[in-house]
């Protein structure tokens, strides 16, 4: 699963998320959204997630001016999730 905290555009973001397409699949799916958190399932690998996610974003129009946050849960924690990445 993957968290992405960003409280501007929620709307644009699960669009253009949720259109990614890994192997002809899509590669995300919206879990749930609890006010600024935006939660997606997905199979593909932490890392990779993170890239592809911030790479959908960033085609966003406006994109520069939003303050967004992307990490992996781990064991239904978002504070593991951050370890993971130092």
């Amino acid at each position: 699963m993957i968290l992405v905290n960003c409280a501007w555009k929620q709307e644009d973001i699960i669009k253009h998320v949720e259109s990614i397409m890994v192997d002809n699949e899509k590669a995300f799916k919206l879990v749930k959204v609890e006010g600024i958190r935006i939660l997606f399932d997905t199979q593909v690998e932490d890392m990779k997630s993170i890239k592809l996610i911030k790479a959908a974003i960033k085609n966003i129009k406006g994109y520069q001016a939003l303050a967004v946050d992307v990490v992996p849960v781990v064991n239904n924690s978002m504070f593991e999730g951050y370890t993971k990445l130092l």
